[in-house]
């Protein structure tokens, strides 16, 4: 009976470890999933060198000293915004970022690769542009809060948002020491602190992918009275754009 109490336990084990090695070494497969781009006009197209031989593309309008920096979610193409931010966003430039393996760029994507080339475009635009609105969406939102963090944007909106992706995985995975196995973290929470901009959280009250309470860490963590939060009626993490009020409320935060 011990002998077969131990071959489970050894069994059980091995079983256990081989998961987290899967989970381990194919984690960017279960965070990132890459999209072409729909709008390619190479007019409306902002080539970015990343300094390793690479170039990362952003989809761009050119219009007035304002601008609009975008960061997507993690299955989005974000040229399929450039129209409905037209509309959104009159006399607004237009600058949305593809990450590194999608729409065209250059690399794999990875947290610190793809907020390198946030902050690049960032540096890029602020030498044209005097007022800057940063908007991130679900994992953008981690791209957005870490980058207002460390420039001075004058408004970050950020779109169904998370404390952290490894609170969110630790949720999931709930069985494995997630905190050891995850190598793009996005620690929302802890850049919140030092985010000086107003900041607007737009929340999707019936979002199965991003738990409320998550968004509600994240704005717990910014500075007294500098955050605002948004709730959207009806609206999940997938669908919350096509929501009749999400592009008015876009463009009332940004005319705040």
């Amino acid at each position: 009976m011990k002998k077969i109490t131990l071959s489970l336990f050894y069994l059980g084990s091995i079983c256990y470890l081989s998961l987290c090695a899967v989970l381990y070494f194919y984690q960017d497969n279960l965070l990132y999933f890459p999209r072409d781009r729909v709008v390619s006009d190479p007019a409306k197209t902002l080539l970015l060198p990343t300094g390793v031989g690479e170039t990362v593309v952003t989809t761009e309008i050119k219009n007035t000293n304002k601008a609009v920096i975008y960061f997507g979610g993690n299955a989005e193409d974000v040229s399929r915004n450039l129209e409905s931010f037209q509309a959104t966003f009159p006399g607004y430039s237009l600058f949305l970022l593809h990450y590194r393996g999608y729409g065209g760029s250059d690399g794999e994507p990875g947290e610190e690769r793809i907020y390198q080339d946030a902050r690049a475009l960032y540096d890029h635009v602020n030498q044209t542009h005097e007022d800057i609105v940063l908007i991130g969406r679900s994992l953008g939102s981690g791209v957005a809060t870490r980058l207002a963090a460390q420039t001075s944007p004058d408004k970050l909106i950020l779109i169904t948002p998370f404390s952290s992706v490894e609170d969110v995985a630790s949720e999931i995975y709930w069985g494995f020491p997630v905190s050891l196995l995850l190598k793009d973290k996005y620690l929302s929470w802890q850049y919140a602190k030092q985010v000086d901009a107003p900041t607007s959280i737009i929340v999707a009250v019936d979002d199965k992918v991003i738990p409320t309470h998550s968004s509600m860490k994240l704005f717990d963590n910014f500075k007294p009275g500098l955050a605002k939060v948004y709730e959207m009626d009806k609206a999940s993490h997938n669908n919350i754009s096509s929501h009749s009020e999400y592009h008015k409320l876009l463009k009332r935060l940004t005319q705040l």
